[in-house]
């Protein structure tokens, strides 16, 4: 955190710093259907994109500002854009650190490679479960776990001097069983870091497997324990100590009550020491049809079709809403903030209450 840290010090100080990381969407178009994800509502059907060239004028303008850091994510399966190696290149070729975060179905020897050579930081796996019949059940496609298998295949003769590998699972009713071996299978697999992320509400469907009480409780006094003791024997590195405060996944969806019912007092003369989030600070996401967003959940209109990222990142409306948040009025898309995002959130906190 000691560069999210320098960051907040310069905005304290009255300067405008560029964010420590930016989050892109390249594409929305994706080859799984995830029975979790907010595609299904359709919620992105008819939206133009931006093209490759102007993917690629934004890049150039984040390293010029002097972003430091990049998520490659979406939406959809960045890799199904033509813009996403082009982009990583240029950010690796411009020094600034590089993660993706994809569903592992796409990669081949090429890409692999491509990965390597270009000293990419990061690559995130979406995986939500040990096993086809859990995997593929949750991701809609038949066969994408195989695919998974294989790309981590590929990536095997790389562990010493490729991309940190990590693992992304949602956590859910259909999985949440599953926690031991899907340790066992990161471990085996040479990642570095496996996230548990409970289940947003984005969709319908997603009440069908959410996690119940009885399923909490289970999960904190059953299940937890013994994959953190697991974990730790590997070296593996997990965020479930942070999920054995159960409620950080009981409060799933209903995240905007429980964010600001952590807060201290405002400190006088110390406006970002207890803020109720950082992300409009630091985290700016950039979607697949252009609208640049402060966090990773609330629009505001802005777009860079029509203005330059730099244009909107100190712009008014941008402005506007961090004033918001530094009186702690959450907008309601606060509610389906994602747990992770808290845990960083609360990590800043601890650290600017330390002075």
């Amino acid at each position: 955190m000691n560069q999210e840290m320098r960051i907040l010090e310069r905005w304290a100080s009255g300067l405008v710093p560029p964010p420590a990381e930016v989050q892109i969407y390249p594409t929305n178009a994706c080859n799984l259907r995830c029975v979790f994800c907010v595609t299904t509502t359709g919620f992105y059907r008819g939206q133009r994109e931006v093209s490759k060239r102007r993917w690629l004028e934004v890049g150039a303008e984040l390293c010029e500002l002097g972003s430091k850091g990049i998520l490659i994510s979406g939406g959809g399966e960045p890799l199904l854009s033509s813009a996403t190696l082009p982009l990583m290149r240029l950010f690796k070729q411009n020094g600034v650190s590089g993660r993706i975060i994809t569903n592992g179905t796409l990669w081949d020897e090429e890409r692999v490679r491509a990965a390597v050579e270009m000293q990419w930081d990061q690559i995130t796996f979406s995986i939500d479960g040990p096993d086809a019949d859990i995997h593929d059940r949750l991701r809609g496609v038949p066969g994408s776990f195989a695919k998974i298998e294989s790309t981590l295949r590929l990536f095997r003769p790389f562990l010493e001097n490729g991309p940190r590998l990590e693992i992304n699972l949602v956590l859910n009713r259909v999985n949440y069983r599953s926690i031991l071996r899907m340790v066992d299978l990161a471990a085996a697999n040479g990642i570095a870091h496996l996230n548990l992320e409970p289940v947003c509400f984005n969709n319908p469907y997603v009440e069908h497997i959410r996690l119940g009480e009885q399923e909490r409780e289970e999960l904190q006094s059953e299940l937890l324990p013994p994959a953190l003791e697991r974990a730790t024997g590997y070296g593996l590195s997990t965020n479930i100590r942070a999920l054995m405060d159960i409620r950080q996944v009981e409060k799933a969806g209903e995240m905007r009550e429980f964010i600001l019912n952590r807060l201290d007092e405002p400190v006088p003369g110390r406006p970002l020491r207890e803020l109720a989030c950082y992300e409009p600070w630091l985290w700016p996401k950039i979607e697949a049809n252009g609208d640049v967003w402060p966090c990773s959940t609330v629009p505001l209109g802005e777009n860079i079709l029509e203005r330059s990222f730099t244009s909107i990142w100190d712009g008014e409306v941008f402005r506007e809403y961090r004033r918001r948040i530094m009186e702690r009025d959450l907008p309601e898309s606060c509610r389906n903030c994602v747990v992770s995002h808290l845990t960083s959130n609360s990590e800043i906190r601890k650290l600017m209450r330390g002075g």
